[in-house]
């Protein structure tokens, strides 16, 4: 009889220590219940290492000290102490203390930068031409015909783009007998005047992909909560500009998969010396005076007009074409965190512009930028 009860409050014991589990509060609290419940099982007879009390410890934090348990899963095991792994915990709890951060429970995991769609009341669509509801301004029976806004339609184009920004990326670009893309290939990239960085979370919109030296934090809306970046690399898209279908790339994106909408950096716009124009529900991006890509506002955010490339992997040169060169200067991505901020701060993108035709010329051979070549179109 004594054996059974010994076992039984062993397995009651050891269940109370799996479930027992960080959610918010104070740290000191939380240890003190985790050390209660380690002696309670050491005391029905079960043999646990000090190891072992470390990693139930750390199994137990939860989602709210994610970053500082991934780097204590990195020491050496013979440094893994208990003082040593609630030193650090604490010592994180007091900064996010100090700067009045307030921690996140699972259940607030999943909030990204939109916020909550379900809490936000639907509006009406409105025209901001008659500024009636009930239909968009391309919509407009009071539009003129000749006022109406050409609609991309199936054709075929021979445009060069061209563009050069003072942050050090270059996009020198041009296609021939390009089609426009369908409507199922755009793609959703919000114009945020808050975010610092580009950011993606689509792996398939990456031309390529680079691993950062280190992971960037990105801090989300909700204080406390951080999504990480691993990669970084650049996006080829189609932008339509006057019915015109144009070539762009942006470089130094952050690949984020835990992001729920894809962010445009009005910032790292800017930075490169062009100009974003909020105006009448749309968003236009200029270079030297020159519109290089708009957008339009859909809900609460701008969106920009992008298109998917089919195959961005190799482009071809017929006699007739330009060869379509992408020069990247070698710096990294900056590692700062991506901070929500109210619109109406700085903004920016990177474009594709339309050089003249002397400058467009087809070059014998690619253009070399810091003495290494440029890859071959």
């Amino acid at each position: 009889i004594f054996e059974r009860k010994s076992i039984a409050g062993r397995m009651a014991a050891q269940r109370k220590l799996m479930a027992h589990r960080y959610v918010s509060g104070p740290l000191k609290d939380f240890f003190l219940e985790h050390d209660r419940l380690v002696r309670q099982l050491r005391g029905t007879g079960a043999v646990i290492s000090e190891i072992d009390v470390v990693c139930n410890l750390l199994l137990n934090m939860g989602s709210a000290y994610a970053t500082v348990v991934t780097t204590l899963e990195s020491m050496e095991e013979k440094k893994l102490t208990m003082q040593t792994v609630k030193c650090r915990l604490l010592d994180e709890e007091v900064k996010r203390s100090a700067i009045g951060v307030e921690l996140v429970t699972p259940k607030t995991e999943s909030a990204a930068f939109a916020g909550d769609k379900e809490s936000r009341p639907k509006k009406k669509l409105k025209c901001f031409g008659c500024q009636q509801e009930g239909h968009k301004a391309a919509d407009c029976p009071k539009k003129m015909p000749e006022q109406k806004e050409p609609r991309p339609a199936t054709g075929r184009t021979s445009k060069a783009n061209a563009a050069e920004s003072s942050g050090g990326e270059i996009c020198f670009a041009a296609e021939k007998g390009a089609r426009y893309p369908p409507e199922k290939s755009k793609v959703r990239w919000i114009v945020d005047s808050g975010c610092s960085d580009h950011l993606v979370n689509d792996e398939a919109l990456f031309e390529e992909l680079k691993p950062l030296a280190k992971p960037v934090e990105i801090a989300v809306a909700k204080e406390g909560q951080f999504i990480v970046a691993n990669h970084s690399g650049t996006v080829r898209l189609h932008t339509v500009v006057n019915g015109e279908r144009r070539p762009c790339s942006v470089s130094n994106v952050l690949y984020v998969p835990a992001l729920r909408m894809n962010l445009f950096s009005v910032l790292q716009v800017e930075k490169k010396g062009m100009q974003v124009v909020f105006e009448k529900g749309k968003v236009r991006i200029f270079s030297n005076s020159e519109l290089v890509a708009t957008g339009a506002r859909r809900g609460q955010c701008y969106e920009l007009e992008l298109y998917r490339i089919g195959s961005v992997a190799k482009i071809q040169q017929t006699e007739d074409d330009v060869p379509v060169i992408l020069i990247r200067r070698a710096n990294s991505v900056e590692e700062e965190s991506v901070v929500k901020r109210d619109p109406g701060e700085d903004e920016e993108f990177e474009s594709c512009s339309e050089p003249d035709e002397e400058v467009l010329a087809p070059e014998p051979a690619p253009v070399p930028i810091d003495g290494v070549p440029a890859p071959a179109a």
